[in-house]
């Protein structure tokens, strides 16, 4: 990015500047270096992690390891790109068309929830097939993600769309409500209002004929 494009970027009226979530591509294995390096430059930052179980020749070891290989996030304004750029170990924000794209702010406070809480969970690479679902109670309540049965089970996957990386819950089926059936809940509710409000007011005519 040339000084020029920083400079006018820069000079954006400040109602057109807020911080976004983007996705950064890292080198192998520096992702937890660029997560140090971002807050250290005051950067908010997110690495998503998991514990592994490493078995030894004597023993079983829990390892916290990097859910997402190669990306970590950081949030920024876009005037802040040509400096996030400068942290050694990043090599380009994730976008499309030569442009930065940035992460919806649920599907990342949707991660940090997972990894505040004690549910079990492991990487899965693929995002985008299963119906979309809303987990209805426990822990990760009001969470979306894709309803996807493996291995026996039923688990949903929460992740990140622009990267089709994400994580895997195990579920019970009756835990989760189809994010569809849901909007038409909402519709519904919506509809009988308007027709109580409708009758409330002609009841109120009525009176004062």
């Amino acid at each position: 990015m040339s000084s020029d494009k920083f400079k006018v970027e820069t000079n954006k009226p400040q109602q057109q500047l807020r911080k976004q979530w983007f996705a950064l591509c890292t080198r192998a294995r520096h992702e937890k270096a660029v997560r140090e390096r971002l807050c250290k430059r005051g950067y908010e930052e997110f690495l998503p992690t998991f514990i592994c179980t490493s078995q030894w020749s004597d023993r079983t070891k829990k390892i916290e390891t990097t859910l997402f290989p190669g990306y970590c996030f950081a949030r920024f304004e876009t005037c802040e790109l040509f400096d996030v750029l400068q942290v050694p170990g990043i090599c380009y924000v994730v976008g499309g068309g030569g442009q930065p794209e940035s992460v919806p702010e649920e599907e990342i406070e949707a991660l940090r929830k997972l990894m505040a809480s004690a549910v079990s969970y492991s990487p899965h690479q693929g995002i985008s097939e299963g119906m979309l679902v809303q987990i209805a109670r426990g822990p990760l309540a009001g969470i979306r993600g894709r309803l996807m049965s493996q291995d026996g089970g039923d688990y949903v996957i929460i992740g990140v769309d622009l990267i089709k990386l994400g994580a895997r819950v195990r579920v019970q089926a009756n835990d989760v409500i189809p994010v569809i059936e849901l909007l038409s809940r909402k519709e519904g509710a919506t509809c009988s209002s308007e027709k109580s409000d409708l009758a409330a007011g002609y009841d109120l005519k009525q009176g004062l004929k």
